[in-house]
């Protein structure tokens, strides 16, 4: 009696075990297939390739070249410019006197360059800056080029060291200026004196 009570515990006991662990297997199973069946069912997701930045389109920048007119006057412009400024500080020696000028406007500038130095004056400009023509026209034949235009003269002549003014007379000029082409640029040739008026009202009169 005593071992069939046993018999039967244990028997029981083991089906007890028996029956929790195909339950406990059994739900791990359950729990498992709907976690795949999520994974199936739950969308793919890609990511996708950002596109490139954007780049601007790189502007070209093209130049007008200029009319030989434009070249003429621009280089006479210079020449001008130059005149002045040298006469600052007078140098019958410049060497860019031969580089802008051809005679007679060559022996011209040189003469007025050697004057200003043996007299110890110079050149001064009230404004600070040289007179400026008005070119009024360009005509062109060949290597030979006329630029007419008008001029307000306003320059003080003064000695160097002492800052005594020699001349201040203001005048107006209209020059009829001859160029050419030599050594690969132009240069003034002559400079010619066609209208002036004794004061600082331009030529449009």
């Amino acid at each position: 009696m005593q071992n069939r009570r046993r018999s039967r515990y244990s028997t029981s006991a083991i089906g007890l075990r028996l029956a929790l662990a195909a339950a406990f297997a059994l739900l791990l199973w359950s729990c498992s297939s709907e976690s795949e069946s999520a994974r199936s069912v739950a969308p793919a997701t890609t990511s996708s390739p950002e596109p490139p930045p954007e780049t601007a389109e790189p502007t070209a920048t093209t130049t007008t070249p200029q009319t030989p007119e434009q070249t003429v006057k621009a280089a006479y412009l210079a020449i001008i410019e130059m005149y002045f400024r040298r006469l600052e500080q007078p140098d019958p020696a410049d060497a860019t006197i031969a580089e802008n000028h051809v005679t007679p406007s060559l022996e011209t500038v040189t003469k007025r360059n050697l004057e200003l130095q043996k007299l110890g004056q110079r050149d001064r400009f009230p404004s600070g800056r040289p007179p400026v023509p008005h070119v009024e026209s360009v005509k062109i034949a060949g290597s030979q080029a006329t630029v007419f235009n008008c001029v307000v003269d306003d320059v003080i002549v003064e000695h160097a060291d002492t800052d005594v003014v020699v001349d201040d007379s203001v005048a107006t000029y209209r020059f009829r200026s001859e160029l050419q082409f030599s050594r690969s640029r132009w240069k003034l040739a002559e400079q010619v004196v066609t209208m002036s008026w004794p004061d600082a009202k331009g030529c449009d009169r």
